[in-house]
């Protein structure tokens, strides 16, 4: 699983409940965290995260 998440989101109280759950019993997951990303990143960051989609496909 690819996990993207904005550390500017206004939902980051979900991220810290999701980060150690993902962690500890998902542990093959992708994590990855877009320091300047907001909570829309498909439309704020669109190549960006299609880029990020497409690689870790391959």
């Amino acid at each position: 699983m690819l996990y993207l998440y904005e550390e500017k989101s206004d939902f980051r109280e979900l991220v810290e409940i999701n980060l150690p759950f993902f962690q500890e019993h998902l542990t093959q997951t992708k994590i990855i965290s877009l320091p300047d990303g907001t909570h829309d990143l498909q439309i704020q960051k669109s190549v960006e995260i299609a880029k990020l989609i497409l690689n870790f496909l391959e």
